[in-house]
């Protein structure tokens, strides 16, 4: 006999956002026609990172504080310099190794690399240095799949489609080391809808997708889950503004727990309640 026992399960983390990248921006993203445009982009690894505290030192009173007539304190020029090995230009630099600086650590716009990573970083010159920050969309490469397709086709000036995106593999968690397990899932069927016009693709070996030759309109882009699984992202995307757009989509199990019941010798049993 079959049974079958119903789970709710509720996740209280967004997919492709994190306390840790808590910057007041809305960076380039999954739901958005807009590409990073940061003049240096490369793909990584991290071989070392430095904090360095440069912290002024500020004068308090007797009680430790600082007095309300003294003017405001120098600012904190604190930063960590990180030094990457690239594994793949896409723009700008086209040194073999390259050192960015991002906040402190204490900061909400730092981002949290880590040595012997790999990162899809998006850099900018800021006094004489380059630095990244969440807002840059500086990611994981393995939460970047399509992204990556799209900038290899800009630096070979191959064009861009109108639409893209990953299918992913149910993450454990939306934290960066969520982002850097991603996998891609393959054979999903994405469907975009505009006015009557329909059109599908199914994403690739590596999870990606592309839709080429859109009418401009406004599209809404799904995905079919397959057996037992989940989709909940939907997004209305107002596609031929002239930017590629990204709709990205994660897969989640539906709960369920499907199997017979046997005894002891292994023979199935009939008749139960499940």
């Amino acid at each position: 006999m079959r049974f079958r026992i119903g789970l709710m399960i509720v996740a209280a983390l967004p997919v492709f956002a994190t306390d840790a990248l808590a910057c007041s921006c809305a960076p380039p993203g999954p739901g958005r026609c807009q590409l990073p445009t940061a003049p240096v982009a490369f793909a990584a690894r991290v071989i070392s990172r430095q904090a360095f505290d440069l912290r002024p030192a500020v004068q308090l009173d007797n009680r430790g504080r600082r007095l309300a007539t003294d003017p405001p304190p120098p600012r904190d020029e604190s930063y960590i310099a990180v030094t990457l090995e690239v594994i793949e230009q896409f723009r700008g630099d086209s040194s073999k190794t390259i050192i960015v600086r991002t906040d402190p650590a204490n900061s909400s716009c730092t981002y949290p690399f880590e040595v012997g990573h790999d990162y899809l970083v998006f850099a900018y010159m800021k006094d004489g240095s380059l630095r990244t920050d969440p807002c840059a969309g500086t990611r994981p490469v393995a939460s970047e799949i399509a992204l990556i397709h799209q900038l290899r086709s800009a630096r070979a000036g191959t064009g861009m489609p109108d639409l893209f995106g990953t299918i992913y593999q149910q993450r454990l968690n939306g934290s960066i080391a969520g982002l850097e397990k991603s996998e891609g899932a393959p054979g999903v069927t994405v469907t975009a809808k505009s006015d009557g016009r329909e059109y599908e693709t199914l994403s690739s070996a590596d999870g990606s997708f592309e839709f080429w030759g859109l009418a401009p309109g406004k599209y809404a882009i799904t995905a079919q889950p397959p057996p037992r699984r989940l989709i909940s992202q939907v997004y209305s995307l107002n596609v031929g503004s002239g930017s590629a757009c990204r709709a990205d989509f994660q897969l989640s199990y539906d709960g369920s727990i499907r199997g017979i019941v046997v005894d002891m010798q292994g023979q199935q049993l009939t008749g139960l309640i499940s």
